[in-house]
């Protein structure tokens, strides 16, 4: 294969905003469809005549309840947070993903004026495997998302789990820096202890009817006509470049709610590729993320086979590197760099689709 492009760092985070289908801007709870159940008819013992009416039939609730009721100001007081780090932090942002958000979860950020920050990311605790809450009980400083490192911390209680986060200096991972870390993450811990009793019990919403299954990509990419819709029969998975990535969306990928797969080819004439990121049973944030996406770029409607609503856009990846974004009225797709991307993302529903 030929050399393959060079990308920055600007443009591989201009990624993550796009292809991580707005996860800085979202905040509509993920909901799924639930059957319907219809009460026993109930019989006054005063009364001679026939029986009462039945009561109405009420929906089964099967929608995701975030963390903390989805308010990142009823985590942590941020005036506390700054006394016990000694510095100013502004007020939190939410800044959870779609399928994250599924899962009951709820992602937090308090920014200092440099730019670092604090991060939270809360979900029902037992969506979070043991091994994960096991290497977390203790500080651990590590990199995370696509260039950033820090030093984090969890806690739970029966109903949640917790895992607070404080942002290093890029570039600057000395063992003098990640000692103050570790003794900062430490001291935040009993504040975000205590928050968790203000918390209403979290849970992932329930898969309905209609849910896309989440398929490997190996299995994703063995239904897809990949030669076809690459123009080449010499591909290979990934892309050249790194994807933002850190444990709430890894969390989301092995439990369904996100599918992440992506596949390239590169030759003398340049690179083709394919980024498919979608959300089952994530119809509800369609709005949000069409307003997102018009927000910083040009976006048109297309129509798109299998979908009920689709737009179109340039400037996903690269900025001549074309997005399709669609939602079948259940599900939420984009799939962005394909050469004919509305027909790509069609091929893709219906892969999905297959169960």
């Amino acid at each position: 294969m030929a050399p393959l492009p060079t990308f920055t760092k600007d443009v591989v985070r201009r990624a993550a905003l796009l292809i991580a289908l707005a996860a800085t801007v979202v905040s509509l709870p993920a909901c799924a469809s639930g059957g319907s159940v219809a009460s026993s008819p109930s019989t006054s013992e005063a009364a001679a005549s026939a029986p009462e009416s039945p009561t109405p039939s009420s929906a089964i609730d099967t929608a995701a309840r975030p963390a903390f009721g989805g308010d990142c100001a009823s985590v942590v007081d941020a005036a506390r947070l700054s006394s016990i780090l000694g510095r100013e932090l502004g007020q939190a942002s939410e800044e959870t993903s779609t399928g994250v958000r599924t899962l009951g979860g709820l992602e937090c950020v308090w920014r200092t004026g440099s730019g670092s920050a604090v991060r939270s990311f809360a979900a029902p605790v037992d969506v979070v495997p043991e091994a994960t809450q096991s290497r977390y009980g203790s500080v651990v400083c590590e990199g995370y998302l696509y260039d950033g490192w820090g030093c984090r911390i969890a806690v739970r209680n029966d109903t949640t789990w917790l895992l607070v986060t404080i942002d290093g200096e890029v570039g600057v991972e000395g063992s003098a820096s990640k000692a103050q870390l570790s003794e900062d993450a430490g001291k935040l811990a009993p504040l975000f202890q205590e928050s968790l009793a203000a918390s209403p019990a979290p849970r992932a919403a329930t898969p309905s009817a209609g849910w896309w299954a989440a398929p490997t990509c190996e299995d994703l990419g063995s239904r897809l006509d990949l030669a076809g819709i690459l123009d080449s029969a010499d591909f290979e998975s990934g892309y050249p470049s790194g994807f933002a990535t850190d444990i709430a969306s890894e969390l989301a990928i092995a439990r369904g709610t996100m599918i992440d797969c992506k596949w390239y080819s590169s030759s003398a004439e340049g690179m083709t590729a394919i980024v498919i990121t979608a959300y089952p049973g994530a119809a509800d944030e369609w709005e949000q993320l069409e307003n997102d996406l018009s927000s910083r770029t040009t976006v048109t409607p297309v129509v798109v086979a299998g979908a009920q609503q689709a737009i179109e856009g340039t400037g996903a990846i690269r900025p001549e590197s074309s997005f399709v974004a669609a939602t079948d009225g259940i599900n939420l797709i984009q799939v962005a760099e394909a050469p004919r991307t509305a027909d790509a993302t069609a091929s893709v529903i219906a892969a999905l689709s297959q169960g």
